[in-house]
């Protein structure tokens, strides 16, 4: 393959400028193993512009082209765990730009990553969501430490509350170069607990008293506002 690949697309130009410069290559060991070389070379001609010999240099890259191989790999598989996890991820630079979200994070905002690369929450999100979102990536990367908060997210059927975690990521000298947080939605477990302390209030009160009247009008003041704006009670005619 690097031979045919020398014959039409290298030598055609090299002989016509006279050299190249970093040409992905391999060659054959004697044991059948492939090396992977990057070539460079440079012709010298005569006075009558005849090529009379060539300087050819070979770089050994066989091993930096497998990690490389391999990183890919990495991240590839990296991608599909995030992809095809049920909590958002993404990462923002320390300019608070997107430049990475998975799948879940498109599904939650109803953008595509390429849609996002590059952009602020203050692109995506209404301003005072997005302030709130901002304040916290910014207490991030000031503590350097990670941060988790509740964080109310508007959606189509309404507002969600997500437990967000973000933390720092920082290089070799510890300067923070990106922000990676992590979201889960936890609306419906939030209006469980929520039943649930209000069934056990409700339970309390119809215990505390007699006077069926001031029980039930307790227990309808408990519904607002946690289930509804208004809660009107019923009472069967006292002749039936």
């Amino acid at each position: 393959e690097s031979a045919l690949r020398a014959r039409e697309e290298v030598l055609p130009p090299f002989h016509t400028t006279g050299r190249c410069k970093d040409v992905p290559y391999q060659l054959v060991k004697k044991d059948g193993t492939r090396l992977d070389v990057l070539l460079s070379a440079i012709m010298e001609r005569d006075t009558s512009g005849v090529c009379v010999r060539s300087l050819a240099v070979l770089l050994d890259v066989t091993e930096r082209k497998r990690a490389e191989e391999a990183l890919q790999q990495s991240e590839h598989q990296l991608r599909a765990i995030l992809d095809n996890a049920t909590s958002v991820f993404f990462l923002l630079d320390t300019h608070g730009r997107y430049i990475f979200v998975n799948r879940q994070w498109e599904l939650l905002v109803h953008r595509t990553r390429e849609e996002v690369f590059g952009r602020t929450v203050h692109d995506i999100f209404p301003s005072d969501v997005a302030r709130k979102f901002e304040s916290m990536n910014e207490q991030v990367l000031a503590q350097r430490l990670p941060v988790v908060r509740e964080e109310r997210i508007p959606r189509a059927d309404g507002v969600h509350t997500h437990i967000t975690q973000k933390f720092p990521l920082l290089d070799a000298a510890g300067v923070p170069y990106a922000v990676c947080g992590i979201s889960t939605d936890i609306t419906e477990r939030k209006r469980l607990e929520e039943s649930q302390r209000f069934l056990a209030e409700a339970g309390r009160e119809l215990g505390t008293s007699l006077d069926y009247e001031t029980t039930l009008q307790r227990v309808a003041e408990l519904t607002v506002p946690r289930l509804g704006d208004v809660c009107i009670v019923f009472m069967p005619d006292g002749s039936r």
